[in-house]
């Protein structure tokens, strides 16, 4: 209800441009905002003006990515995130026009892996490729697998966080399966629920404490 009064009440354009200001400084907003572009297509199936405007910002984003990305990364991932988010919601309103979204789309994913990469942008690109990776690979297979190569090697050789650690490995996986839960091993799948990953994090600050006093009690002695 919320959504439908402001989709009702705020001219396209300025409805366009708060959803981007939101989208390019909230990683947890693109999808909101894909999910509020296709409710305005839902009640007004005639009316393209706010999903015009919105793939506008999308595309100028994308062709000043790289003065962007040395401004801010956050902003940069966020462009990311939006295309990712965005590109389901353009191809069920308009299949020809979501093509212009294609080649924008693996270029900032790939720019976001190899150019200059730090481990925010892989654990957001893992994110992506986790959510994502069934459509990329049926766009393009041999793109999403050097994608998955790239996250590999940045998982041998990255000094990144658990989490992070975690999200690489669950992208692999999901690639492997090609992201069929009906083919993919039960223990596999409980590996990545919620209460396993909370488990995951407590044990690893259970194992750091447990080491850190021990560091201490040698050090006493």
């Amino acid at each position: 209800n919320t959504i439908s009064v402001l989709i009702s009440s705020a001219p396209c354009e300025k409805l366009a441009y708060h959803l981007h200001q939101r989208w390019l400084s909230e990683e947890n907003f693109t999808k909101i905002a894909a999910h509020i572009i296709l409710q305005q297509q839902h009640m007004h199936e005639k009316d393209f003006n706010l999903f015009s405007c919105c793939l506008a910002h999308i595309l100028s984003d994308f062709r000043s990515r790289h003065q962007i990305r040395k401004g801010n990364k956050l902003v940069f991932r966020n462009i990311v995130r939006a295309m990712l988010d965005f590109y389901p919601v353009y191809k069920e309103i308009d299949a020809a026009v979501s093509e212009c979204l294609i080649e924008p789309m693996f270029t900032s994913l790939e720019d976001l892996i190899n150019d200059d990469s730090d481990e925010k942008d892989i654990k957001t690109a893992a994110e992506l490729i986790i959510d994502h990776g069934k459509t990329l690979f049926k766009i393009k297979s041999g793109k999403c697998d050097s994608f998955i190569v790239a996250l590999r090697k940045h998982l041998c050789e990255g000094d990144f966080k658990p989490v992070t650690r975690r999200l690489i490995l669950q992208a692999i996986d999901f690639w492997t399966y090609r992201w069929d839960s009906e083919i993919m091993p039960f223990c596999i799948k409980q590996f990545y629920e919620p209460s396993s990953s909370i488990e995951f994090i407590k044990n690893l600050k259970q194992t750091s404490r447990m080491l850190s006093e021990s560091g201490r009690k040698e050090s006493v002695v």
